[in-house]
């Protein structure tokens, strides 16, 4: 599973999006956005989603 959030999220902290059990969890926290990833830094978010999908590129 991916968890991404916005470091800069005001309405749901990066604390509480990784406040799961962290097994299989894969978590990264984008820098300099906020609660709208996929507006705010969409290349950013591509290239974790990508990245998690096929890590061996």
């Amino acid at each position: 599973m991916l968890l991404v959030a916005g470091a800069d999220d005001q309405l749901i902290s990066p604390d509480k999006t990784f406040s799961v059990e962290q097994g299989l969890v894969t978590s990264e926290t984008l820098s300099n956005v906020g609660h709208m990833s996929m507006y705010e830094g969409p290349n950013k978010l591509v290239g974790i989603i990508r990245e998690f999908l096929n890590p061996s590129r």
